[in-house]
């Protein structure tokens, strides 16, 4: 009992530290990238440019998720994978709308 008592300590020691990293460093990126922006000469293409970038990942996450995924499903168990997609539907409706955050 000695011995965990006196390790306790240090560890809980990092562990704050850690907690205290974790909930800051959000800050201190919001500033940095708020310095950049400030800098910045045309924020509208930033803006125009970030726009694209997401448009670009949602059309590329759709492909994966509505074609790629189906394909490997379809060529591993010769059955349809969008009846299985839509029997798990309101499963992940579910998990989506009761986040916890």
């Amino acid at each position: 009992m000695i011995y965990s008592s006196v390790l306790s300590y240090p560890l809980l020691s990092v562990f704050l530290l850690y907690l205290l990293l974790h909930r800051y460093a959000p800050i201190g990126i919001m500033f940095l990238v708020a310095g950049k922006i400030v800098e910045m000469e045309d924020v509208g293409m930033l803006f125009a440019s970030l726009g694209k970038y997401i448009a670009c990942c949602i059309i590329g996450h759709a492909i994966h998720g509505f074609l790629v995924l189906p394909a490997i499903y379809f060529i591993i168990t010769r059955k349809n994978p969008y009846i299985f997609l839509w029997g798990i539907f309101t499963a992940l409706a579910t998990a989506f709308g009761t986040s916890s955050r």
